[in-house]
């Protein structure tokens, strides 16, 4: 008889048992479906009926969470965890997702390639304002990695998914993007004030965007300095920011919240490139903006690589970060970077991000 200290697994026998649960997923799924619809038929009153109805229970709490392939503390799980210990073939990586952040069509390219790619993952819904996730916290076991809002980030440090996020919001700070990249950054020189100063003292500072002009400048461009997104970047009206910080104030969204934003001068722009950058190569890219149109378009050009390769020779912020290149003019700036477990992926090839990352989590494991 073959001991256990024996018994050699490899990835071919590690794979097969893989297939083998999916398999008996299927069978208990169907199982559960037989006895539900027994139940169904015989009624509660009758003895065959409240077996079958016992039996459909007994599947379905088997099978609770999302299944057991995607529960990676089940324990047929743990047992393929253990096998792929012993042959040292790496963890695999974990997705959660948070509902109604991102376009439809994105979220449901991702759930397409999870299923299709059997990759672990949750979905899970987080209560704005408060982050916590409404429901049940899934069990997940590292490496995790999280996708939607800030929420979601925050849930991730607080229930120890790691690596969960890639970087933090000093690393994607407007400041530290301009310190390194410099004349390559869009808005280098741009200005850096407490939203309160700014706001109560929003012509002073108009005046000074308008530099040696001598007219105060009637529109700026503004942005948080961290990547936490209290509101996009964009170009405002002088009177519609006031607008908008009276109400702030009222809000009382203010009150222990004044937090550092940029301004500069607004620039005129062509195309604005969305790239995805995972372990100092180029995912996937995507044009998320034309000429001031939000119009979307899997796309990349040299000179744009070009930029994306000179950023990174200058600064990193994370392993896996995004970054937004803008054409101006007849020349390329980068515009920001931002954090990738919170960025719109617009018509970037998801499943190729998804598979580049896990890729990248299971040879650093």
């Amino acid at each position: 008889m073959t001991s256990q200290n024996d018994l050699g697994l490899n990835a071919d026998i590690i794979a097969k048992a893989q297939a083998d649960f999916e398999s008996l997923v299927n069978l208990l799924g169907a199982c559960a479906a037989d006895s539900i619809e027994v139940a169904d038929r015989r009624g509660k009153d009758d003895v065959f009926g409240r077996q079958a109805s016992e039996r459909a229970q007994l599947v379905r709490d088997l099978l609770r969470g999302d299944s057991i392939l995607n529960n990676p503390l089940s324990p047929l799980n743990q047992v393929l965890s253990f096998a792929r210990e012993r042959q040292g073939v790496t963890q695999p990586v974990s997705w959660v997702l948070e509902r109604n952040v991102f376009s439809e069509k994105c979220f449901d390219s991702m759930i397409e390639h999870f299923n299709a790619k059997s990759i672990p993952y949750a979905i899970v819904s987080v209560v704005p304002f408060i982050h916590e996730i409404d429901g049940e916290v899934p069990a997940m076991a590292s490496p995790v990695v999280v996708y939607g809002s800030i929420g979601i980030q925050k849930m991730a440090k607080k229930h120890a998914w790691e690596p969960g996020i890639f970087g933090d919001a000093e690393a994607f700070s407007e400041a530290e993007a301009a310190r390194h990249l410099q004349s390559l950054y869009l808005n280098y020189g741009q200005m850096r004030v407490a939203i309160k100063t700014l706001g109560d003292n929003t012509e002073l500072y108009a005046g000074l965007l308008a530099g040696t002009k001598g007219q105060p400048a009637t529109k700026f461009f503004i942005k948080p300095n961290t990547d936490t997104k209290e509101f996009a970047g964009q170009v405002v009206d002088v009177a519609s920011f006031k607008e908008w910080y009276a109400g702030m104030l009222q809000s009382g969204y203010l009150e222990d919240n004044d937090f550092e934003v940029v301004i500069s001068q607004p620039k005129k722009l062509g195309c604005e490139w969305r790239v995805v950058v995972v372990d100092g190569e180029i995912s996937d890219a995507s044009i998320y903006r034309q000429y001031g149109i939000v119009k979307p378009q899997r796309h990349i050009i040299p000179e744009v690589a070009e930029v994306v390769a000179k950023a990174h020779m200058r600064y990193q912020p994370a392993p896996i970060y995004v970054i937004d290149i803008a054409e101006v003019g007849d020349d390329f700036k980068v515009i920001e970077y931002n954090t990738f477990n919170s960025a719109g992926l617009y018509a970037c090839d998801v499943g190729k991000i998804i598979d580049d990352i896990n890729a990248y989590l299971e040879r650093t494991q």
